[in-house]
């Protein structure tokens, strides 16, 4: 069974605030982790999406403005161009191995590892996902939906195991637009895609 690490975007930044904080510069054994992240089996719920960022009236109301409003086709437009180079990004898996060395350095020296390595590299992959998972839902195109969900399936095994005061932050910012698009293709995912 795949481990669910959709919930685990949603809830680590709950894991990060339970640990002990220390001292400025010291180092210290975090305890473990007051949440345990289990996993989902999503193939019970009776639900359709999307419904927590758009509900379909509200997707069919921007299609009709865009339709009729020549902003609205503006915006749609660079919406559409910017999920062509999308399309482009890379499928790589992230290397997670740098917590290993970082772990044990006083905290105030890892920031700009931990802060390359759980928000910008993730957001990197999470960011295009999420825009194309908005472009599908105005225009329906089996290549935005397929891309953003092969991006997302790519974060899915991201394991959060790095521990610092910031990283909840971190997560946060790449798991929304991760649940962006959980949300919006809910319904073109399989059942595995969707745990």
């Amino acid at each position: 069974m795949t481990k669910t690490r959709w919930i685990g975007v949603l809830w680590a930044s709950l894991a990060v605030l339970g640990h002990s904080l220390t001292a400025v510069g010291q180092s210290a054994a975090v305890p473990a982790r007051p949440v345990t992240i289990g996993t989902l089996d999503s193939s019970g719920l009776k639900a359709s999406g999307p419904r927590l960022f758009l509900t379909p009236a509200e997707i069919e109301q921007a299609r009709r403005k865009i339709a009729a409003d020549s902003r609205a086709k503006d915006v749609y437009d660079r919406l559409i161009v910017e999920a062509d180079k999308a399309l482009e990004t890379k499928i790589e898996p992230l290397d997670e191995s740098w917590w290993t060395q970082a772990r044990d350095k006083p905290w105030e020296q890892t920031y700009p590892e931990v802060y390359e390595n759980t928000s910008l590299k993730p957001l990197a992959i999470a960011r295009p996902a999420g825009v194309l998972a908005t472009a599908w839902l105005l225009t329906g195109q089996d290549r935005h939906a397929d891309k953003a969900i092969a991006l997302a399936m790519n974060l899915s095994s991201y394991s959060f195991e790095a521990e610092h005061y910031d990283v909840g932050m971190n997560y946060a910012g790449w798991g929304t637009e991760v649940l962006r698009v959980y949300d919006a293709l809910w319904p073109r995912m399989s059942a595995d895609q969707r745990r």
